[in-house]
């Protein structure tokens, strides 16, 4: 679960989240929307610790990730997170680009990581591109 409480974020003068609160349950799928420049990046880069907020708290099942304890490196193994401007490694195939965090994040083999990543582009209908 991901507790996000009374979170806000400046930047300067410029405040970009006031005052968000919600929970997100184990296997619920939310969607942000929003116009450009209203936070969504902002709120998602707070969600897995690359902002802090200015104030308030952000809890993956119940660890408060700005807390110096916890091990952030281990719940972002369990996030996923699309950036606005991909960053594939230009040298790497497609394939190679999916398989390269399970094998260094989650150390899965090549095997493993290959198996998974062939089934993700098949089925989002890019199965040629491996």
């Amino acid at each position: 679960m991901i507790t996000v409480n009374h979170v806000a974020k400046s930047f300067g003068e410029n405040l970009v989240l006031s005052d968000i609160d919600f929970e997100i349950n184990d296997g619920e799928v939310v969607v942000v929307i929003g116009p450009s420049g209203s936070g969504k990046s902002t709120l998602l880069r707070c969600l897995n610790g690359l902002e802090q907020p200015t104030s308030g708290t952000v809890a993956v099942d119940g660890q408060v990730i700005s807390d110096a304890k916890v091990k952030i490196e281990k719940i972002r193994a369990k996030m996923g997170m699309v950036f606005q401007q991909f960053n594939l490694f230009p040298h790497y195939t497609v394939l190679e680009n999916i398989v390269h965090a399970p094998m260094v994040v989650k150390h899965e083999t090549r095997d493993v990581a290959t198996k998974h990543a062939k089934e993700l582009l098949r089925q989002v209908g890019l199965a040629e591109k491996n």
